[in-house]
């Protein structure tokens, strides 16, 4: 009777809507907490212990794919289907016909079994310890952004090439000036709003739904592995919890992006 269990459906409904949007304790049926307050089963708690190690291992595979996807798109977009440009397009068709799956066992085989660099999934981890978490997080690092390199690459190479046909580019190409200003001082600036939509969406986007995949095969204590441990175990209270947070981090980041271009495109400023 304390949880609303004797309650109708549609009663039901109501209590946990409400729960929700009040961020009120809903109680886990199966899950419970391990770090913070060990065993509890506010399943806002079991959520909430879960999102550091998700959003610390995508930012990191986001930073790590930029400072190489930025380069390779810039070289691209200087020379249209040369061997740089030929290179993007496969490493792209290849990251998106593969499965992510698949490509991290494959991973998990050679760096965790065959070489023994990395220590594998089933390997016990001390969350706590910034040094073991680290361990564990370098393959699963290298993974994603091996997968996602070319993909941003060849996105930010049809942005700037986009930009290379305005007619101010033809302009400052008309007074000399070097290829590599134009491209650094002029394309990238103009490029940037696009280029942190793409990076800004694909880490929550990965967050929200490509760290299902990519937490279970590496067993990564964050909320895709979460999201997958609730759904096996029928623990409707964590689902809802998670379906609410994921939406809640979306549109935080939509509006973030919204602030962030009237900073990046002073036209917005304007109108």
């Amino acid at each position: 009777k304390a949880l609303g269990l004797d309650k109708p459906w549609y009663v039901k409904v109501f209590m946990y809507t409400y729960s929700l949007l009040t961020f009120k304790p809903i109680y886990a049926r199966v899950l419970t907490t391990r770090i913070i307050d060990p065993g509890s089963p506010n399943a806002y708690l079991i959520v909430f212990e879960r999102i550091p190690f998700t959003v610390v291992l995508f930012t990191t595979s986001a930073i790590v794919t930029l400072c190489f996807a930025i380069p390779l798109g810039l070289l691209a977009a200087r020379r249209p289907g040369g061997l740089i440009d030929k290179i993007i397009s496969t490493w792209s068709i290849f990251s998106i016909s593969m499965p992510w799956w698949w490509v991290a066992m494959v991973m998990i085989w050679l760096f965790c079994y065959k070489w023994r660099i990395f220590p594998g999934p089933e390997y016990e981890t001390d969350w706590t310890n910034p040094i073991s978490v680290a361990s564990r997080a370098a393959l699963p690092v290298i993974t994603v952004s091996v997968m996602s390199i070319g993909v941003v690459a060849y996105r930010i190479r049809s942005i700037l090439l986009d930009v290379l046909t305005e007619d101010f580019i033809t302009t400052a190409r008309a007074k000399g000036l070097p290829e590599n200003t134009i491209l650094l001082r002029y394309v990238l600036r103009v490029a940037a709003p696009p280029i942190v939509t793409i990076v800004l969406l694909s880490i929550v986007l990965s967050v929200v739904s490509g760290a299902i995949i990519t937490e279970a095969v590496f067993n990564w204590y964050g909320i895709g592995l979460l999201f997958w441990d609730a759904v096996v175990a029928n623990d409707i209270p964590v689902v809802l919890v998670l379906v609410y947070i994921s939406t809640l981090l979306y549109l935080l980041t939509r509006f973030m992006l919204d602030m962030l271009y009237t900073y990046l495109d002073p036209r917005i400023r304007r109108a």
